[in-house]
């Protein structure tokens, strides 16, 4: 940990920065695997985990231009089987410039109008059950300074501030080979972690420079593309009943543009330690509820190499305590995983669905995790079905 002094800091603001290398478990020695083994199992402390509640949202347009709304929400639509997820590359990729670094500037503002009481895109759960946000703000304008919130205006006494993907690897570090590092600001008693960018950008490229180096295997660049292609496939800009079916049928053909995006902002915490986390979320299954108490059915998209024998399977069960830590965190409940050839093409070959909260079992044995689920504030919610007979 190294402190960095800075004079254009208020004297009650203080920033550090901390590096972690990472060494994943199943990496031990032998040894220490062999001693973790033979002890007898003692019951692990546990820090009861508060279900993330949406309290405003924000989006970025196809430009990336920040929108005090939730103009970028997207909504699920069976992909179609067979699809090539490389058609398109590179010709139709728009693809988002992410070599400046950001910071936390989207939630920063997004808390800022929302302690105010004017961010349209307060109490996401209202905002799209049939209320757009045009109704509080003219959208042409952009305006972030509408009174109408129904999240409650004021200062939010929070411990911590950060996005999704900060606590993501602090939340799964002790199974995770990549070491990352992170800065951290502390300011009125709240601490804003981010993660180093300049590390990130050095990581990424050395990852692409060792995957470039093993013949026969695809780049980073292909794999990230088939990942935002598969989102293009399974995504509508609109709620299906209102889409055409045209526009349904040419999905392979559209420009891929990840860009756009839309965040959702959550309250939660595990033990005595209170959070607000900002993450994007991919889209939702159905529709948002009218009634701002209920969940929302936000869906995760992911892809992966489908499954051909013991060893694709251990792969993709080594993702799976990532892709609940994502989720969870956003109060996400349902992940759909799109399973690809293993080959330059990545045709699509299956859509699988898991519930977020199932995952920690899937995992345990592998992982030494425990049931999580178990450990969740629950908060009474709806259940939603849907089958193929919605789409018409």
């Amino acid at each position: 940990m190294s402190d960095l002094p800075d004079q254009s800091l208020p004297s009650n603001m203080h920033r550090f920065t901390l590096s972690i290398p990472m060494q994943s478990y199943r990496n031990r020695p032998p040894h220490a695997n062999q001693q973790h083994q033979q002890q007898p199992a003692q019951p692990a402390p546990t820090a009861r985990l508060k279900r993330p509640k949406e309290i405003a949202c924000f989006s970025y347009d196809e430009n990336h231009v920040y929108r005090a709304d939730d103009s970028s929400i997207k909504y699920y639509y069976d992909p179609p089987l067979g699809a090539s997820l490389s058609k398109g590359h590179p010709d139709k990729f728009v693809q988002l410039n992410d070599d400046e670094d950001e910071h936390l500037d989207g939630l920063l503002r997004t808390l800022t109008n929302l302690e105010r009481g004017a961010h349209a895109g307060a109490s996401a759960h209202y905002r799209l059950a049939g209320h757009p946000a045009s109704d509080a703000a003219p959208a042409a304008e952009h305006s972030e300074t509408t009174s109408d919130s129904a999240a409650a205006p004021g200062r939010r006494d929070v411990d911590l501030v950060a996005f999704r993907g900060m606590m993501t690897k602090l939340l799964t570090a002790s199974y995770d080979r990549n070491a990352f590092r992170m800065n951290a600001t502390c300011f009125q008693g709240t601490v804003f972690l981010e993660e180093d960018h300049g590390h990130k950008l050095a990581q990424r490229a050395r990852q692409g420079k060792d995957r470039r180096e093993r013949r026969g295997q695809p780049d980073m660049e292909l794999m990230t593309y088939w990942g935002y292609k598969f989102e293009a496939l399974a995504l509508l800009p609109r709620h299906w009943a209102e889409t055409s079916r045209e526009f349904i049928e040419s999905r392979e053909e559209h420009v891929v543009n990840n860009a756009a995006q839309f965040c959702s902002v959550v309250e939660t915490g595990a033990g005595g330690v209170s959070a607000i986390i900002a993450g994007e979320v991919d889209g939702v299954w159905d529709c948002r509820p009218v009634d701002p108490s209920d969940p929302v059915h936000w869906i995760e998209l992911k892809t992966s190499a489908e499954i051909r024998n013991d060893r694709d399977r251990d792969r993709f069960e080594e993702k799976l305590l990532k892709f609940w830590a994502q989720s969870f965190l956003l109060g996400v409940p349902r992940i759909i995983v799109g399973f690809r050839t293993n080959d330059m093409e990545g045709k699509l070959v299956k859509v699988q669905q898991f519930e977020t909260t199932e995952l920690p079992n899937l995992v345990k044995d592998r992982f030494g995790a425990c049931d999580r689920g178990r450990d969740v504030e629950d908060q009474p919610g709806s259940r939603c079905e849907r089958n193929g007979s919605d789409k018409g």
